[in-house]
């Protein structure tokens, strides 16, 4: 993956325990050993930072999504948008905005976007800075998989005898 910033202090960081920073981040990965976060201690409030992946292959998913996991939890938390490239310009797809836990300890959230049917596609998150350093966004477990199929509704039927209903 690439990191890039509009300021080059403001960085999207591995962790594998808590964030430096106190009043904001996880307590530690959502699952596994690793986790990223863009550290809000570093640039100036509206400054961007690219965590970008490399392309994935989609040709064999007929309905594309990106799901991820994300813990936005302080008072001064910016923004996260989820972008993808679309051969000539990055589009915003879906963005979280604000604070979206109110705990260290809360667990994280699970996110799941939509993307384009097409060969492959290119997608990157933008991390935009908030006013102060209680503002860390944090990210795990990204991965572009196929669409789960919506469970099937079944019909069901229910008959009543209007001469059993007693009062």
């Amino acid at each position: 993956n690439t990191n890039v910033a509009t300021n080059p202090s403001l960085k999207w960081l591995p962790e594998d325990l808590t964030t430096p920073s106190s009043s904001t981040g996880p307590l530690g990965p959502q699952d596994g050993l690793k986790y990223v976060f863009l550290e809000s201690s570093f640039g100036s409030a509206g400054n961007s930072a690219y965590l970008e992946f490399p392309e994935f292959n989609t040709s064999s998913l007929s309905a594309p999504q990106v799901k991820f996991y994300y813990h936005m939890y302080g008072a001064t938390t910016g923004k996260l948008i989820v972008e993808r490239f679309n051969g000539t310009n990055w589009v915003g797809m879906d963005s979280l905005i604000g604070q979206q836990q109110t705990l260290t300890g809360d667990a994280w959230l699970e996110k799941t976007v939509s993307l384009p049917a097409s060969a492959s596609v290119k997608i990157r998150f933008r991390g935009v800075k908030g006013t102060s350093f209680t503002g860390d966004i944090s990210i795990d477990n990204v991965r572009v998989q196929q669409t789960p199929p919506t469970p099937a509704t079944s019909n069901v039927t229910f008959n009543v005898d209007m001469n059993q209903v007693t009062q």
